[in-house]
């Protein structure tokens, strides 16, 4: 019969807390204080090797009656002994507070930022903090007494939409690393993940509606160039005559005519337009897009996703509105 190793065990033992009593829980919201009931402890691989060899010595000096192996022997236990309820007291009190959740794009890194507050008259020192699933990401900080540090943690995002942010653990080895002491806080707190940006969007349809009867001619827009077609481009806007042109054993590759804005025009964003050329991820990530070009070129734009309509704006609050509406489309209220 084969047992685990070492590693293994100590792994399942420091994980029971979190499966039996964190992962059903919910979020908590407000401020945290770590209790007696919240902390727990075990030997680090250290401590395990300390009272082995504290078993060995008491065993010896039993057998050869020394005195001075019974005095060692209680006096590292002894000390031993201090250290856990010094460990303990390095997180206990402590005070946890979310502060505020960054909004970022799919496959983006989310800085999540929080505040550990000491409210004892003693200072701790080395509480690693970092993300349950994320152990190697952990980092080390020092709290002096009765103060307070904001931390920032980094929290990779996969797919758009609502971003819970998952289970923290706090522990420390302090002072002697002869015994872990941890506990696990599940923050109420979401960042927002926008739609990944499409990397090579077409031309932004300046018609406003998409393909309309003035999407020919970009809503007035003036002819600026012909390029390589891409997907979603308006059949209306095909440049027939160079394609004409192309030499018809080669590639045949389509192209487009491309348009510049005169001063004065609106641009809409038509989300429900895109849906019947694209997949719903892809024409989210295409309008995401332009949303950020037409944010640089600082020009007016609104934006329709079917029932909602955003009045034609600019400015980064204008930005942050339209980027949400698309990164929780299709959400059940």
């Amino acid at each position: 019969m084969r047992f685990p190793p070492f590693s293994a065990l100590r792994r399942v033992i420091s994980d029971l807390p979190a499966q039996f009593f964190w992962i059903r829980r919910r979020p908590e919201s407000g401020i945290v204080r770590l209790n007696q009931k919240r902390i727990y402890t075990v030997p680090s691989r250290s401590g395990w090797m300390l009272l082995l060899v504290l078993l060995i010595l008491f065993i010896t000096s039993t057998n050869y009656n020394l005195n001075l192996g019974f005095i060692l022997t209680f006096t590292i236990a002894g000390i031993a002994f201090v250290s856990v309820f010094q460990g303990f007291s390095n997180l206990v009190n402590l005070e946890l507070e979310p502060v505020a959740a960054e909004n970022t794009f799919a496959e983006d890194a989310s800085n999540i930022r929080l505040k550990i507050r000491n409210p004892g008259k003693r200072a701790r020192y080395a509480i690693w903090i970092g993300w349950k699933h994320a152990p190697e990401q952990k980092q080390a900080y020092d709290i002096a007494p009765e103060s307070e540090i904001i931390i920032q943690l980094p929290l990779m995002t996969t797919q758009r939409g609502r971003c819970q942010v998952p289970i923290i653990t706090l522990h420390t080895w302090f002072p002697l690393g002869l015994l872990r002491a941890w506990s696990y806080w599940y923050p109420d707190m979401q960042a927002i993940v926008y739609p990944k940006p499409e990397q090579t969007a077409p031309h932004i349809p300046l018609s406003g509606e998409g393909e309309d009867e003035t999407a020919g001619n970009a809503g007035g827009g003036e002819f600026s160039g012909i390029r390589p077609y891409r997907q979603g481009d308006s059949l209306k806007q095909l440049a027939w005559k160079q394609i004409a042109r192309l030499d018809p054993d080669g590639s045949n590759e389509l192209l487009t005519k491309e348009y510049t804005q005169r001063g004065g025009g609106e641009t809409v964003l038509d989300l429900q337009h895109l849906l019947h050329q694209l997949p719903l991820e892809q024409a989210l990530s295409r309008v995401t897009a332009w949303i950020l070009q037409l944010e640089q070129r600082h020009t007016d734009y609104g934006l329709h996703t079917g029932d909602l309509r955003i009045p034609a704006s600019s400015g980064q609050e204008h930005a942050r509105r339209c980027l949400e509406i698309l990164a929780l489309y299709g959400e059940r209220s």
